[in-house]
C-alpha cells in the first residue's frame, strides 16, 4: 500500500492511500496534523473516503476545479 502525502503547512499535511473495508476498495484522504511541540501527525476528522471505482470521476472533478482555478488567476 502507497501513501501519498502533500503539505498543507508545518503542522498540517494531506495524505491518501487504499484502505479496504467489507471487501471494497476506497481511496481515504485524510487531514493529519500536530500540535505545536510534536512531530507525529494525527489523523483529524476532516477527510473523505472514495470508492475506487469512482477515481477516474475524482480525477476529472479535480481537473475541472484547477481549469477554473487558473482561468479565474488569468493563467
Amino acid at each position: 500500500m502507497s501513501l501519498k502525502k502533500i503539505s498543507l503547512s508545518d503542522k498540517e499535511e494531506l495524505r491518501a492511500e487504499i484502505r479496504h473495508w467489507k471487501g471494497r476498495a476506497y481511496a481515504d484522504v485524510r487531514i493529519y496534523a500536530c500540535s505545536r511541540d510534536e512531530e507525529a501527525k494525527w489523523p483529524t476528522g476532516k477527510g473523505f473516503l472514495v470508492p475506487v471505482a469512482s477515481l477516474p470521476e475524482l480525477q476529472r472533478a479535480v481537473a475541472e476545479l484547477e481549469a477554473e482555478a487558473k482561468a479565474a488567476q488569468g493563467l
